[in-house]
Parts: structure tokens; C-alpha cells; sequence
């Protein structure tokens, strides 16, 4: 028998809320930098600890976004510190699941493709960023929590969104006695610097309630008020005869790369991104080389000349992108209108970036989680004619991205 180290973890008080809870559906609905994906991490590994015989299965929308971050939070952390210690666990990434060495199981998987999870039975199911889930998604989790030795508990952990998402229906209107939704507030975690506290608060009013406050509110202002999630469809490679690679470069915010095809009747396609912190050049260049057989002209962030250059290297055609943010703005308003822009389902951190994308009390796009939209706006800049549904009584050139 595996000699099993106690853990000891400090957790906020909503945090230990959510931990603790018996019920069957348990929501910690969190607002930024409130914990959410640590918790839920910790939530399932006490689901194998307490039972040695337990499988329990971690989800995001999708297997990219799953691995780049709460696969990340499990196994390494923000800071080098991993909620499963170093040495405690077997990781077997061929087939996706984990064993830790004192008994029981953590499977991990996106639900691109819901069949991966039917021949599962578990004993508990995480789902973490839960509003990128459709209801049905969720019940084909329920289904699976057949695992008798488990507590047959589903746990879900997400930024609140409107109060028309199936998830507010499910906890706040319609609750009962097997489901607890635990609220988390930026504003309570006192490990936060003070000065990003403040500079939350110069946010728009809704946008501060929602993302500071851990509210489910509508937004006001909107940028892309023509989106509908009726854009997101399912295309093909071979339905493009050309390829656009936007890219946003970040290091502490994070890299953005977005590969948009066009076809003969030149409408614009989201096929797949890549959103990730702490990229140095080199990376981000072999991020992208796994597109390159497509041969996609790279347009490049323009303060990030190294990064073109690094491009140049490596065999890409490359430009540097015109980063005008009002008539990106208005070219993307009109592509959306005129049916000319649509986005795979897997692209879930773009979609998100969309919707949340909202102006400021100045008229100006608040600079907050936009860099897949950045890197998207390039592309629309460069292949986007000047709109035509007047979108916008501006001066379009008058601002310039100095992000």
C-alpha cells in the first residue's frame, strides 16, 4: 500500500464552499481571478482521494482548450504549483488519464466529440469554462455517472454570462434541493494586487458586474451586437482555395494565432486558433508550422517585427498587418451582416472574446481579453473591402491599436 501524504491547500471561503458541498449539481460561478478551474481541479481530486476506486473525468468544450489551460492548472500551475504534487500520479497522455499512485483515476477530454465520453461510467464530471457547453452536452455528462462506488456529483465552473443561458435557468430560476451554486467576487480574493482591483473598476458598468462581481447580466455597449451564434458552423479544408494566419503576439497576455479560410465566393471562415500565455517567438512560430503545408500568408502583428522576421526565417509569407481598430471594426460589423464571416465550433476562446467585447464610456473598445479579435481584425483589414452597411459615423482611421 502507497504511503498517502497529506495536501495542505488555502482556499477562499467560497472556494471551500464549493468544495464541500454534497449536492448533486454544484456550480461555482466565478468572476476573474476568483479560483474557479483551481477549485474544480481540487473538487475532483478529492473525489479519488476519499475513494480509491473512483474514475472521474475533467471537461472543457474542447481537447486544445482543456490541455492549454485546466490540464495546465492540474499539472503545473500558474506558478509551478500544480494541484496534483510532483511524483503523487502515473500520466498516460497517449490515452488521456491519470492515476494517482494511492488509488483511482482522473480521465480528461474535450467534447468536440461527445462519443469519446459514452462508454465511460463514472464517479464524479468537472466541466470546467461551463458555459461553452450546450445543455444537451451537459446531459450526456449526467448519463455517464453510473460508477457506483462514485458520488455521482457534477461539478461546473464558468464567468457568469446572461441570464437567457440555459446554466442561470438550471441554478438560479429553476433550483431545487439537488443543485447549489456558490458565487465568487474578484473583489473577495485578497491576494490580488490593489492596483488591478482599481483598474478593474474603470470597466463599463456591466461589464465591472459581470466580470468583477460574478453577476449574470446582459451587457450594454456591445461592439459585434450582429453576432448570433448562428455564425458558428461546421466547414472543411477543402472547401477553401486560399489561407489567411492572423497573428497577435503576447507573452504575459497571451499569443494569438487565428487561421481563417476563404473561399471562391470569398467568405471568411474561423477554422481553428491557438490563445496561449508565455510563448516565446520560436514557439509561437512552431505553433503555427503545423498549418503550413495550407502555405497561409501570415499577417503579423506590426509592433512585433522580431516576430515577422522570425516568420521570414522560417519560410512564410509574410506582412505586417494594418492594425486600425475602427474600420477592422466596422469591416467585421459588415461581414457579419452581409453573411460573409462564419466560425468552426472548436474556436469557443474567439467566440467568447466576441461576445464580450464591449466599449468603453469614451466610445473606445475596453482592451480586456480581445486578442484573438486582434488577431482576426488583421486579416479583415487586409482582405475586407471599406464597409458598406455604415456601421459606424466616424472617423473609421482615427484610432490606431497601441496595444
Amino acid at each position: 500500500m502507497i504511503e498517502q501524504k497529506q495536501i495542505t491547500i488555502s482556499l477562499l471561503p467560497s472556494q471551500h464552499k464549493f468544495l464541500n458541498s454534497t449536492k448533486k449539481e454544484v456550480l461555482f460561478s466565478g468572476a476573474w481571478r476568483a479560483g474557479k478551474s483551481r477549485v474544480l481541479c481540487y473538487a475532483l481530486l478529492k473525489q479519488v482521494i476519499k475513494n480509491p476506486n473512483n474514475t472521474v473525468l475533467l471537461c472543457r468544450k474542447t481537447f486544445n482548450s482543456l490541455k492549454n489551460t485546466t490540464l495546465n492548472t492540474l499539472l503545473r500551475g500558474d506558478n509551478n504549483d500544480p494541484v496534483l504534487p510532483k511524483g503523487s500520479y502515473s500520466h498516460h497522455q497517449a490515452d488521456h488519464y491519470i492515476d494517482l499512485k494511492g488509488g483511482g483515476r482522473i480521465n480528461y477530454a474535450g467534447l468536440d466529440d461527445p462519443l469519446k465520453i459514452r462508454s465511460m461510467s463514472l464517479g464524479a464530471v468537472a466541466l470546467d469554462e461551463a458555459i461553452e457547453f450546450s445543455e444537451d452536452e451537459f446531459y450526456e455528462c449526467i448519463g455517464r455517472l453510473s460508477l457506483p462506488s462514485g458520488t455521482r456529483q457534477i461539478f461546473l465552473a464558468t464567468n457568469p454570462h446572461t441570464p437567457e443561458h440555459w446554466i442561470y435557468k438550471r441554478f438560479f430560476v429553476n433550483k431545487n434541493d439537488s443543485k447549489e451554486s456558490v458565487t465568487a467576487r474578484t473583489i473577495d480574493n485578497p491576494y490580488l494586487p490593489s492596483d488591478y482591483l482599481d483598474y478593474l473598476k474603470e470597466m463599463p458598468e456591466t461589464l465591472y458586474k459581470r466580470f468583477a462581481l460574478g453577476e449574470w447580466i446582459a451587457l450594454e455597449n456591445v461592439v459585434y451586437p450582429q453576432w448570433d451564434d448562428k455564425y458558428i458552423k461546421i466547414r472543411h479544408m477543402g472547401e477553401f482555395s486560399e489561407f489567411r494566419l492572423g497573428v497577435d503576439f503576447g507573452f504575459t497576455n497571451p499569443a494569438a494565432l487565428a487561421l481563417i479560410g476563404i473561399d471562391g465566393d470569398n467568405n471568411l471562415h474561423l477554422l481553428e486558433e491557438i490563445k496561449e500565455s508565455k510563448l516565446l517567438i520560436g514557439s509561437i512560430v512552431d505553433r503555427a508550422n503545423k498549418w503550413k503545408k495550407m502555405q497561409p500568408i501570415v499577417v503579423v502583428d506590426p509592433s512585433a517585427p522580431a516576430l515577422a522576421a522570425e516568420f521570414d526565417k522560417d519560410g512564410w509569407d509574410v506582412k505586417s498587418a494594418d492594425n486600425t481598430i475602427f474600420s477592422g471594426i466596422a469591416r467585421m460589423q459588415d461581414a457579419l451582416h452581409k453573411g460573409k464571416f462564419t466560425v468552426d465550433p472548436s474556436c469557443t476562446e474567439f467566440v467568447k472574446e466576441i461576445k464580450n467585447y464591449v466599449y468603453n464610456s469614451k466610445g473606445k473598445p475596453v482592451k480586456l481579453e480581445d486578442h484573438l479579435l486582434d488577431a482576426t481584425r488583421y486579416i479583415i483589414n487586409d482582405l475586407v473591402g471599406e464597409p458598406t452597411s455604415h456601421a459606424f459615423a466616424m472617423d473609421l482611421d482615427s484610432e490606431q491599436d497601441s496595444d
